[in-house]
């Protein structure tokens, strides 16, 4: 989720007006879920996230699979680990789609 956070931040610095605060407004919400999983497991909400989201800025795409570890209270490469059921959400061609979905609600609002 984070991944594509990061890429709706990204392309509201394109966007004009209310529809920004919105699209901004979303990546926030998808946010939640990292910081949820590292509630209940008990880890810092605040420090994981923050690792994780330093992580999937890097320049191209080298942290775009990382997630939250549950065994190492940290991030580690969900690949690498096995947890492939997130990595085709993060598949950027369903983000595009995504977000020219969600461009189309914004402007019917």
């Amino acid at each position: 989720m984070m991944e594509i956070s990061w890429y709706l931040w990204k392309h509201a610095r394109n966007i004009a007006g209310k529809s920004q605060l919105f699209i901004n407004a979303y990546a926030k919400a998808l946010e939640v879920i990292p910081r949820q999983l590292c509630d209940n497991a008990g880890f810092d909400a605040t420090n994981v996230p923050n690792k994780l989201r330093q992580k999937h800025t890097l320049a191209a795409g080298e942290g775009a699979l990382y997630g939250v570890d549950i065994n190492t209270s940290g991030i580690s490469d969900s690949s690498a680990n096995f947890v492939w059921e997130h990595a085709v959400v993060k598949d950027l061609e369903n983000s595009e789609k995504y977000l020219d979905w969600l461009q189309h609600v914004l402007k019917s609002i």
